[in-house]
């Protein structure tokens, strides 16, 4: 099943391209809004009276946090449409005898794939964006710290992010393969 996945993946890889670049894109911008979350320079104690004043860090935890599932909804509103690209492939599963759970699996294969050189293309361009985006805040925010700043906390953030995304994946393939048929 696995090397299945993998060939018909690397086949129709021109189909993929689309849905990685719309998750780099997606996951670089949530690594760059997390700074307002972690980062020490820009992320202030959010108190009781922040809340009941509604001010100023408090507004900017909730812009991130707003961000963040934009971002998350706009990855598996990626995702479904390549789910709907492969309709055709889940038919041919499906006629060829593979049942609810080796579709999933199968198409569970290729996501995890897609998500894993996502992370590691978002990785590698955040060493180019983080201290281009520090740049721009801190000269704005009058902080005078170093710009390289990349903290392992980001990156267990931005792992859990993807865990999380594979997980309502896990369950929007579930309900693509249930609620289509095999004729459509």
């Amino acid at each position: 099943m696995l090397k299945f996945a993998l060939e018909m993946l690397w086949t129709e890889r021109k189909k993929a391209y689309g849905l990685i670049v719309s998750i780099v894109t997606t996951l670089s911008i949530c690594l760059l809004f997390l700074h307002f979350i972690i980062n020490p320079y820009l992320a202030k104690k959010v108190t009781y009276d922040d809340i009941l004043d509604f001010s100023e860090p408090y507004c900017i935890m909730l812009m991130g946090l707003f961000i963040l599932m934009v971002c998350v909804s706009l990855i598996c509103y990626s995702c479904n449409y390549y789910m709907k690209l492969h309709a055709r492939e889940i038919g041919m599963l499906k006629m060829a005898g593979f049942n609810q759970g080796k579709v999933v699996l199968y198409q569970l294969i290729q996501m995890i794939m897609l998500m894993i050189v996502s992370v590691i293309i978002t990785c590698c361009l955040s060493l180019v964006t983080t201290p281009i985006f520090l740049t721009v805040v801190y000269r704005y925010c009058h902080i005078h710290q170093s710009i390289f700043y990349f903290n392992t906390r980001l990156f267990s953030m931005i792992g859990i992010l993807v865990i999380c995304i594979l997980v309502v994946l896990i369950g929007m393939q579930v309900n693509y393969i249930n609620n289509n048929s095999l004729s459509s």
